[in-house]
């Protein structure tokens, strides 16, 4: 019902503001010999997590009012069509900032060693922030695709591949300004990326842009399979 459909989207608008409010406020500039300064022009924005949580605040909030419209009886169309055809993109970057973090950086000893224990040492509880930034993401996708209104995901839902276009076109933006970054800094944000040549790290790129598509194509199943 609408009803729960906006409070679910509450939900993931509120508790994807206190991610970002952690990222940004909370915790601590990047300090490590690999990345200090690398935040210097662009803030924590250099940071996929952040972006990701940007582009999630902004869904939710979207989702909110959408919602809320409908249950004072004053429909925005257009608003309603656009986020039950791309929920999917979604729910695609909400699982990459989850299952990306675990995999890439929590598991990364370069990772632990620098940056984790070091705060930790100091009775900062870094590890606990992140995973509060970034688990949430993966249920709400899972509770988004649970309460989106089936009729009007089939009918907007676009076919699978015709998303991959949206990843890339921000995998361009994200890999020119991680670029443009280093640059100006001589540092990238994350510990792996210094080990990789010009091609690898082109294929990274692609690899995550890859990665997010078919999670998005598994949140579009999801919301398909209701």
């Amino acid at each position: 019902t609408p009803l729960v459909q906006f409070l679910v989207a509450i939900c993931g608008f509120s508790i994807m503001s206190y991610a970002l409010y952690l990222e940004l406020l909370v915790v601590p500039a990047p300090k490590a010999s690999f990345s200090k300064g690398v935040d210097q022009y662009l803030g924590k924005y250099v940071f996929l997590t952040v972006q990701t949580i940007t582009i999630l605040i902004i869904y939710w909030f979207l989702s909110a009012l959408a919602y809320g419209s409908l249950l004072i009886g004053k429909e925005i169309k257009v608003l309603n069509d656009l986020l039950h055809k791309y929920s999917c993109v979604a729910g695609g970057f909400s699982f990459f900032l989850t299952i990306m973090f675990y995999v890439i950086c929590w598991s990364n000893e370069s990772f632990q060693r620098e940056v984790v224990r070091p705060y930790e040492a100091k009775g900062i509880p870094f590890g606990r922030w992140q995973h509060i930034v970034h688990a949430p993401s993966f249920s709400l996708a899972l509770l988004d695709a649970a309460t989106r209104d089936p009729r009007m995901t089939r009918e907007n839902l676009g076919a699978a591949w015709s998303y991959f276009r949206s990843y890339m076109a921000f995998a361009i933006w994200y890999s020119t300004m991680l670029s443009l970054n280093f640059k100006a800094t001589q540092k990238w944000p994350y510990p792996f990326m210094n080990d990789l040549s010009h091609a690898k790290r082109a294929l990274f790129y692609v690899g995550c842009s890859f990665a997010i598509f078919l999670l998005g194509s598994i949140h579009r199943y999801l919301l398909l399979s209701q």
